[in-house]
């Protein structure tokens, strides 16, 4: 290649990163407080949807709060608390806009924890478990 046609090259790739870049650019008439990676979604929309999540979050828990103070079962209370809290708030990030990027860790570690509190059952006592070997009388025989 002699310097000539390295120069064209050159240019012809200058042009089309220029080309690029307008491209990508927000023209004026939209202005940068209207441009959103998803089609639709406004930032006034997501806000009141993030908001929206919260405080219904908010209620459940002080409903929750109410059944803890009549005595009802902590350990199923606790249970779904928990449970409530890890949805909201993987309904919060999706409706925040956090990219997967940002969103995966945290869903793979409240995805654990929920099942955790799904899978964690209380044990009873098995010393006073009986099995029917244990407990009969020798023949006298």
């Amino acid at each position: 290649m002699n310097d000539k046609e390295l120069q064209t090259l050159r240019d012809d790739a200058a042009k089309a990163a220029k080309a690029a870049d307008e491209a990508l650019q927000i023209s004026p008439s939209q202005g940068s407080a209207q441009h959103t990676p998803y089609p639709g979604w406004t930032p006034s929309l997501v806000i009141s949807l993030s908001f929206s999540i919260l405080v219904f979050g908010l209620l459940v828990m002080l409903l929750i709060s109410r059944l803890v103070m009549r005595g009802t079962d902590l350990n199923a209370l606790i249970r779904a608390f928990a449970l409530i809290l890890i949805i909201v708030a993987a309904i919060f990030l999706v409706v925040a806009g956090y990219t997967q990027e940002q969103i995966a860790p945290v869903m793979g570690l409240l995805g654990t924890i929920a099942g955790y509190l799904l899978g964690n059952t209380q044990k009873t006592d098995k010393t006073n478990v009986t099995t029917p070997g244990k407990d009969a009388q020798p023949n006298a025989s």
